[in-house]
């Protein structure tokens, strides 16, 4: 478990240091568009960081990992966090990439109701069936070699 949590904290580290270098190997015009951005580009990205940062200092302390379940939950929740945070940075940098190529281009949205009803009516006998199950599994307990 400790190479594990060592693993991870040098994978952590490298992606800190790397995520830096992608930053600034950025082109200019796409660097200053993007920190030019203001609050809507800069707080994902500063929150990103800092979440990351974090992140390694979790994973920095001297524990034995499997006597600490609850700082293992929280490492995870944060790792899954950050990763969240920084999409959403990545996405935001490519849509400042993609811009010159892109902005003649506007797509038309429309709605698939057919879709989004088939998918409403396999999530409700989906529901339904695990509902029936969980019944029948909680009414008629196993006993003998059929018990768990």
């Amino acid at each position: 478990a400790r190479l594990c949590w060592r693993w991870a904290m040098a994978t952590i580290a490298l992606q800190i240091v790397d995520g830096f270098l992608l930053l600034m190997a950025l082109p200019r015009e796409v660097l200053r568009a993007f920190m030019r951005g203001g609050a809507p580009t800069m707080v994902p990205l500063a929150l990103g960081i800092l979440l990351g940062v974090g992140l390694l200092m979790m994973l920095a302390r001297p524990i034995d990992p499997i006597a600490k379940r609850k700082l293992i939950t929280g490492t995870l929740a944060s790792l899954v966090l950050t990763i969240a945070v920084m999409a959403i940075t990545r996405d935001q940098v490519r849509a400042l990439y993609l811009e010159p190529s892109t902005e003649s281009f506007h797509p038309t949205v429309v709605p698939q109701w057919g879709n989004f009803v088939l998918f409403v009516v396999l999530l409700i006998a989906a529901l339904g069936t695990v509902a029936y199950m969980t019944k029948r599994a909680l009414a008629e307990r196993a006993t003998g070699d059929d018990a768990a």
